[in-house]
């Protein structure tokens, strides 16, 4: 699961020991990890079931434009007719500062988060806003035997949106969605619109059982990756969020495709996949670009060709070839997509800045056909903006110091590990954070996701029934105390991508804790 990084880490590894009242005089183990404050497993195995999650990245949420009467501008109309704008005070106690009253809006579909373009006001509708969006049901996966059980379990789950991947000792799999779906009606989903007539809004929720499901697929094999999962009635079930483009979940496929039988750790190296496949045919158009007889290269333009030329198609520190192709799209992205979607941006709230980063075949139809009408006037063609962009940030790169050679992807997206504390006291850094790592992956498109501040909170490869070769990493130890031993433990190996354990090796210490009598 892909979170940022800190210490201490999210997550805490447990291993659970437990009576099984469908198994009279049976204890059964469950290995996984926790989230502190929370009592359930988040993700692990039982010896019958494992499971595990990813962001679905679809959509539980919608923006209400909210219609008030003319004549009363605190009343907003509801399929109920009439009903007053309910207001809360807040007091924001700043300190060193006087304090900063604040008025929270709310409608019977949720509060009022900001005004439109049209200064209209707008309230949010959230599945965790209802009780029916929050249970603990995620702890009855402790005691289910079967895959459908696991699945009924998932469906009745109040939490986030889950992927919900899970596999049985019997070596079945399957797949659904975790946490309550709303049922949409009318126009209710896509964009903000108004549900005062009733026509459009939510009528409740899917029943649990009519969630869409995949169950022991033909093919034997399941991946998600915050892809779009669904098409059809299922994806208008799920709705149009905030879906991964698919590269990395492409690559996981076609690995698991080229296994006829896998290991733990054959599952391990695809989670540790740094091969930029996605970047392939941008490469070759930064090469078509800078090769061009037209144009005349300086010393750095030519090392920027060679180092593109020779780059190993991967993700990894030392790659400069890599940086240039990365830092180069980017550009290219902001210079196109920018000037196209500037006048949407202004005045949402922020709502829509994701426009800037488009689906990536958006903007590679526009190189391919280049309308001129779309094209930035500073530019007087696509082939001048491609190769401008490049022209930049080559020289950019080459003044600092070192020159381009020393440009390293490993310099660009160095791994920071820090604990919170030193985001206001950086001088404990030494101390409290994790060293900086140049890692391979990238923050986007290749299995192996690393950003700076971004990646793997855990990796887990775990058959159910076969703990004891199951595999775990976390970047970060079990102890939240720098000057324990084990505050760090474990980080190496996460880093370094070596195998490690799933299973708690000889105890060291013990605690007990009684009920006070």
């Amino acid at each position: 699961m892909h979170l940022g990084l800190r210490v201490p880490n999210f997550w805490f590894r447990a291993c659970f020991h437990y009576p099984d009242p469908r198994m009279p005089g049976t204890l059964r183990r469950a290995v996984g990890v926790t989230l502190p404050g929370t009592p359930v497993l988040v993700v692990g195995s039982t010896g019958k079931v494992a499971w595990g999650f990813t962001n679905t990245q679809a959509d539980w949420s919608d923006l209400v434009v909210v219609e008030f009467d003319e004549l009363e501008t605190n009343d907003y109309r509801t399929p109920q007719g009439l009903k007053p704008l309910e207001k809360d005070q807040e007091l924001i106690r700043i300190k060193d500062s006087p304090d900063r009253p604040m008025t929270i809006e709310k409608t019977i579909w949720g509060p009022v988060i900001g005004r439109d373009h049209a200064k209209r006001r707008r309230a949010l509708r959230w599945v965790a806003h209802d009780p029916e969006g929050i249970n603990l049901r995620l702890f009855d996966l402790l005691f289910v035997h079967t895959l459908e059980e696991a699945l009924d379990v998932a469906n009745h789950c109040g939490m986030p949106h889950q992927n919900f991947v899970v596999a049985d000792d019997q070596g079945g799999i399957a797949w659904t969605v975790t946490g309550r779906i709303p049922k949409r009606q009318g126009a209710a989903g896509r964009l903000p619109v108004s549900w005062a007539d009733g026509t459009n809004g939510w009528t409740g929720y899917v029943p649990p059982a009519e969630a869409p499901r995949v169950l022991r697929p033909a093919s034997g094999r399941l991946w998600t990756a915050n892809n779009r999962t669904m098409s059809g009635p299922e994806l208008d079930m799920l709705g149009f969020g905030a879906y991964d483009r698919g590269a990395r979940a492409r690559q996981i496929r076609d690995r698991l495709a080229d296994l006829d039988q896998a290991t733990e750790k054959d599952l391990l190296d695809i989670q540790l996949d740094n091969r930029a496949l996605f970047l392939e045919r941008w490469r070759g158009l930064f090469l078509k670009t800078i090769n061009s007889p037209k144009r005349t290269l300086g010393p750095d333009l030519q090392l920027a060709r060679d180092l593109v030329t020779n780059w190993q198609g991967r993700a990894v520190p030392e790659c400069v070839g890599f940086r240039l192709v990365y830092d180069w799209r980017r550009r290219v992205q902001g210079a196109v997509m920018g000037p196209i979607t500037a006048a949407c941006r202004g005045g949402t709230g922020g709502i829509v800045d994701n426009l800037a980063s488009p689906p990536d075949g958006a903007l590679w139809k526009i190189l391919e056909e280049q309308p001129l009408h779309l094209l930035d006037p500073i530019y007087q063609s696509y082939d001048g903006l491609l190769f401008l962009e490049i022209k930049k940030l080559v020289e950019e790169l080459a003044e600092e110091r070192g020159g381009l050679m020393a440009r390293t992807w490993g310099e660009r997206n160095e791994v920071m590990v820090n604990h919170p504390v030193t985001l206001s006291l950086g001088m404990l850094g030494p101390w409290l954070n994790a060293p900086p790592r140049r890692l391979p992956g990238a923050p986007a498109d290749m299995p192996r996701i690393q950003g700076r501040r971004f990646g793997a909170s855990e990796r887990l490869v775990v058959s159910p029934g076969k703990e004891e070769q199951g595999l775990f990493h976390m970047p970060g130890g079990q102890s939240g105390h720098p000057g324990n031993p084990n505050y760090l433990n474990g980080f190496d190996a996460w880093a370094n991508g070596d195998a490690t354990p799933l299973l708690p090796g000889p105890k060291v210490n013990e605690f007990t804790l009684r009920p006070r009598q």
